[in-house]
């Protein structure tokens, strides 16, 4: 059996409120749930940016290693001629 730390706070659970359930994970429990996830216009602005500078910071570096390793292609292989059969 896997147990985790209890954090306790003073916060107050509605009695209506599910109890959780026995095997759940700290970090799975603090995934919101899609009914809790903000959809106002600036979260999903924010969300857009994020996501745009993310593909631009992950996008031109890759771009850049490709081209390097295609204009040197030869000399790559040449450093591991020695361990090819």
């Amino acid at each position: 059996m896997i147990s985790y730390p209890i954090a306790v706070s003073r916060t107050a659970v509605p009695a209506d409120a599910a109890p959780p359930a026995a095997n759940t994970s700290p970090v799975f429990s603090a995934i919101p749930k899609p009914s809790e996830v903000p959809w106002g216009p600036r979260s999903v602005a924010t969300t857009l940016v994020v996501a745009s500078a993310l593909i631009l910071l992950i996008g031109f570096p890759a771009d850049i290693v490709n081209k390097t390793i295609e204009e040197n292609r030869q000399e790559i292989e040449g450093w591991f001629r020695p361990w090819a059969a």
